[in-house]
């Protein structure tokens, strides 16, 4: 299955757009590195901050209530998520269509039309 990348200009998400002969389009966001996407979208400061706070006052002994949300996120990386880099939708003929005339209609009104 033929794949093409759109780099983001920001942050570590790009959209890749997947096809076969005669069969189906995919369209899908990716993250680039090591991790998962699970871990890029929810290892942020304000989630951990967050994840901390809850589990500070569980019974944790030598362990601060950062390390240890830090620890649970790896956990669940490591376990549910594992190697999923990105999440996909498949298309088919008239999603495809709806979704071109829905980025045109979209980059229109963010740049001006073309000439």
């Amino acid at each position: 299955m033929p794949r093409e990348k759109i780099e983001s200009p920001v942050g570590p998400y790009h959209v890749k757009v997947g096809w076969a002969s005669d069969r189906d389009v995919q369209i899908g966001v990716e993250v680039d590195g090591e991790r998962s996407i699970f871990w890029t979208l929810f290892s942020g400061r304000d989630l951990k901050a967050s994840l901390a706070e809850k589990i500070q006052s569980l019974p944790v002994q030598d362990v601060s209530a950062q390390d240890y949300a830090e620890n649970v996120l790896n956990i669940l990386d490591e376990v549910s998520l594992m190697g999923y880099q990105g999440l996909w939708s498949t298309l088919d003929r008239s999603s495809c269509n709806r979704l071109i005339r829905l980025i045109r209609r979209a980059r229109d009104a963010a740049f001006g039309a073309d000439a």
